[in-house]
């Protein structure tokens, strides 16, 4: 598996369209965090940190372009056949691939809390700051499980990206309209709709975002739970799928 991970980490570092959203990640970040206060746009916020996790829906968004645009050239010229031809099993191709998205990940989130921390001039505490940038990482690789799952098991690509970036349009219009929901039902129906808002990906994001209300949010340690089941079961479901395959 190491091998083929250093191979797409190889191809990830050459890539244009990454590095490029590299940079764009810390400039809009950058902005959104010295700027958007002084608009007077949001009010339910303590620091400038808080703009800062608006600009981190910028990661999600990211990669559901990104990853179709980049595992597609799994399939081009009968690349996976061939791994499977010199003796790779399935499951350390599919792992390898998953790994190599969260790594990427990772580093656009490091990029994001660099240019959030550098430019707001005022920041909440330090346990704050860990433990939001540890929810960014377990609900955006929750995501990455379920995009680089339908990468691997469809093989068209033009169905594959529009699936991957249209699962997060979806997303983000379900999470918000579930929150709009929350303010017509009862206070215990409301708690399980907040639950199932913070099963989803976006759904984190809104809850720890300054434009969501506290309808929307539940405990920390509950967050991270979820995000840990969604990846693992995610991750279990797509191999197998992975390994029935038929792969011409």
């Amino acid at each position: 598996m190491k091998d083929i991970f250093m191979a797409h980490m190889g191809r990830l570092l050459k890539q244009k369209f990454f590095i490029a959203g590299m940079v764009l990640a810390f400039v809009i970040t950058y902005w959104v965090t010295a700027n958007v206060g002084s608009m007077g746009i949001l009010h339910n916020i303590s620091t400038d940190f808080d703009f800062s996790l608006l600009a981190s829906l910028g990661i999600p968004a990211f990669f559901s372009v990104f990853t179709p645009l980049f595992l597609s050239a799994e399939y081009k010229g009968g690349t996976i056949r061939n791994k499977l031809i010199c003796g790779k099993s399935r499951s350390s191709i599919y792992f390898a691939t998953l790994i190599t998205m969260t790594v990427a990940m990772l580093m656009m989130t490091a990029v994001w809390a660099a240019a959030a921390l550098i430019s707001a001039k005022t920041l909440p505490d330090a346990g704050f700051i860990v433990a939001s940038i540890v929810k960014i990482i377990l609900y955006n690789t929750a995501n990455l499980a379920f995009l680089v799952l339908i990468c691997m098991n469809i093989t068209n690509e033009g169905a594959v990206t529009a699936i991957d970036f249209m699962s997060f349009q979806f997303s983000f219009t379900a999470v918000l309209m579930m929150q709009m929901i929350m303010g017509m039902t009862s206070s215990g129906a409301g708690k399980v709709i907040a639950y199932i808002i913070n099963l989803i990906p976006i759904g984190q994001w809104l809850s720890i975002s300054a434009i969501s209300d506290e309808s929307t949010h539940i405990p920390g340690a509950a967050q991270l739970i979820l995000s840990v089941i969604m990846i693992v079961l995610i991750s279990v479901y797509g191999s197998r799928m992975f390994a029935k395959k038929d792969i011409k």
